[in-house]
C-alpha cells in the first residue's frame, strides 16, 4: 500500500465525521446514504504529475 492509497482511504473514512465537526449545519443538508463518485481521473487531468520534478527542502 502506498501513501496515495493510504491517504485516499483515510479521507474516505473520515470525511463524514470531519464534516460533522467542522460544518454541522452543512452536514445535516448532505445526503450521506449515497456513495460519492471518485474524481481521481479528473483530478489528474487538471493537475498532472510532472515526471522528473524535484523539490528542495529549505
Amino acid at each position: 500500500m502506498n501513501i496515495g492509497t493510504s491517504l485516499k482511504k483515510v479521507i474516505t473514512e473520515l470525511f463524514e465525521p470531519f464534516m460533522l465537526f467542522v460544518a454541522p449545519d452543512l452536514y445535516e443538508k448532505l445526503e450521506w446514504s449515497k456513495k460519492p463518485d471518485s474524481l481521481e481521473q479528473e483530478f489528474q487531468r487538471i493537475f498532472p504529475v510532472k515526471k522528473g520534478t524535484k523539490y528542495k527542502r529549505r
